[in-house]
């Protein structure tokens, strides 16, 4: 009964303020339209095409020596990480999902590169995001946004390494046993472009349709508290929160950017979706928590005593 009236509330919020709740989904497409679908979009064609022609291996050659060797990790593992930290949300869920479904990636490495591996891109972060809060020293606010996850995610492999056997340790870099029941081999060209695409419009239509819903339920704590609420924004949907805040209370700013809000956690639960990897996003917000935590007293300590 309880769950009954609060679906009627908000049908009556929605029908009775359908003007101000058409003007929410309308910033919400328009982030999408603006900025998450002309930079997603190429990304994640071309990751799928790099994924179904076997060519992960060949693009990480050059980083797989020495991320291999960090973090005890295959080289499907270190595209990931390459993927995850430079492409921006939702990629990294995205690649482990694709590489786990192909067989490519086993469910242990998929948790583990979660924890750490969907992140805001870098080019947001300094075309749009450092800009807008005034942020003029950039190197040690890169390092928050990833240098501390990739230290954080570290620090996890070390403490799955030293809970697992010996042979076990051994065997990391290789697929598993039971993923390579399901490893597919490489596909045509053609074939795979059109995979590609077909997937990646999938996706991202998929995501115009998350920013719209959660830039929507901004109206509720609108009409509550009778004016707009950009904090509560920035938990819902990072982006259009970001703007609403106008570049004012940089160190919340910053932490809400690397937690990414409730929106990005539903598109990460999409992007999984086709997987038994959901059942890792427990973990993954506990982790998304963690991270927040360590760089809100990261970036205090940049402000409260190091003068930036």
């Amino acid at each position: 009964m309880f769950r009954v009236c609060i679906f009627l509330g908000l049908l009556f919020g929605l029908l009775s303020n359908s003007r101000l709740a058409s003007l929410y989904v309308l910033e919400g497409f328009n982030v999408w339209a603006s900025r998450a679908l002309p930079a997603l979009f190429p990304f994640m064609v071309l990751s799928g095409l790099i994924i179904r022609l076997e060519l992960a291996e060949r693009v990480v050659k050059a980083f797989t020596p020495v991320l291999g060797r960090l973090y005890h990790a295959s080289s499907t593992a270190c595209y990931v990480m390459l993927t995850g930290f430079l492409c921006g949300f939702p990629m990294g869920a995205r690649t482990i999902a694709e590489l786990y479904e192909r067989g490519r990636l086993s469910k242990r490495d998929g948790k583990w590169l979660l924890s750490f591996c969907n992140n805001l891109s870098p080019a947001y972060v300094m075309g749009v995001l450092f800009p807008m809060l005034g942020i003029k020293r950039v190197f040690p606010y890169l390092f928050g946004f990833y240098g501390i996850p990739l230290i954080y995610g570290w620090i996890v492999r070390r403490i799955s390494l030293k809970r697992m056997i010996p042979e076990e340790v051994h065997s990391l870099p290789n697929t598993s046993p039971q993923d390579s029941s399901k490893r597919q081999t490489a596909t045509s060209f053609g074939i795979a472009l059109r995979e590609s695409i077909e997937s990646a419009t999938y996706a991202v239509i998929i995501l115009g349709g998350y920013l719209a819903f959660f830039c929507l339920l901004n109206l509720f704590p609108h009409l509550i508290l009778r004016k707009p609420q950009p904090v509560v924004g920035l938990l819902l949907e990072v982006t259009t929160g970001l703007n609403a805040m106008e570049g004012r209370r940089t160190i919340l700013c910053l932490c809400a950017a690397t937690f990414g809000g409730l929106s990005c956690i539903a598109q990460t639960h999409a992007a999984l979706s086709h997987t038994d990897l959901t059942d890792a996003m427990g973990e993954y917000v506990l982790h998304k928590m963690a991270l927040t935590a360590i760089s809100l007293a990261y970036y205090f300590t940049l402000f409260r005593f190091l003068g930036f």
